[in-house]
């Protein structure tokens, strides 16, 4: 039920779900799958023969269904329900359209490319600091991909972690435009994917009994330090002992004066 594709279903539509018949479908082991693979929803037959398959493949996604959503023949499935269709292969179809992979989040050692709405021109990298912040000219070897879109041209000297960034000028509308774009270069690639955990999840991995979202109303309440303050009490005889110095001083240049 983590998984992107049951967004949408609540307790409610989860139920429902779980409990729709599947006629018939395509029998599969699990332990046929490929390792990248993952069963998000099986049958409860004999050998759990899984029912959706998701996993990357190349630089998209792809999504295995292992029965039909039609209507014909009759009584292939009840799938085709407007209360499961539309909350199974709406979510299902944004989580398709997302690229496997970020190009702006790479290992150490990978090529550092993207794809842009404008060519590119005069690209060069700037290495990361651990680098030296060497300035990497890779030339205008762009390409015109599908969409009309342009390839960046590829940088490979990524051996040191650390952000990468790739100045060009793009051409809009027959003028040059500087611009500019990050590259995070990780050990771990998952290290530059920053989440923004909900309460809940951190007071579980940090055993944390009450996360604060706001000082307290009352601020007269007092914190015991667990120490005594003989710091303050120290500072003050140090502030009159220069005070009397000074005046010792300006007594004894006065007499001989």
């Amino acid at each position: 039920v983590d998984h992107p594709v049951f967004a949408d279903l609540s307790r409610e539509y989860r139920d429902i779900f779980q409990q729709i018949p599947i006629y018939k479908y395509f029998a599969s082991e699990p332990s046929t799958l490929a390792d990248s693979a993952r069963v998000i929803a099986r049958l409860r037959d004999r050998e759990q023969s899984p029912l959706l398959v998701v996993g990357n493949f190349g630089a998209g996604k792809i999504a295995v269904l292992t029965t039909s959503l039609s209507r014909r023949p009759d009584r292939w499935n009840d799938l085709q329900l407007e209360l499961i269709a539309f909350q199974l292969l709406h979510p299902l179809a944004r989580w398709l359209t997302v690229a496997a992979t970020n190009p702006h989040n790479v290992e150490v050692g990978a090529v550092l490319t993207a794809a842009l709405p404008d060519k590119p021109r005069d690209v060069a990298f700037i290495s990361s600091e651990r680098a030296g912040s060497l300035r990497i000219p890779v030339g205008d070897e762009t390409r015109l991909l599908a969409g009309g879109r342009y390839s960046l041209p590829p940088c490979r000297d990524t051996g040191f972690a650390g952000i990468y960034m790739a100045d060009m000028h793009v051409e809009r509308d027959g003028v040059l435009a500087p611009h500019s774009m990050p590259f995070a270069v990780n050990v771990d690639p998952s290290d530059g994917a920053l989440d923004y955990a909900a309460p809940a999840v951190v007071r579980e991995r940090l055993g944390i009994e009450r996360v604060l979202r706001d000082l307290p109303d009352d601020g007269s309440s007092a914190v015991a330090a667990g120490r005594n303050d003989l710091g303050p009490l120290l500072m003050l005889f140090a502030l009159l002992f220069l005070l009397g110095e000074a005046a010792l001083a300006r007594f004894v240049s006065t007499r001989r004066q």
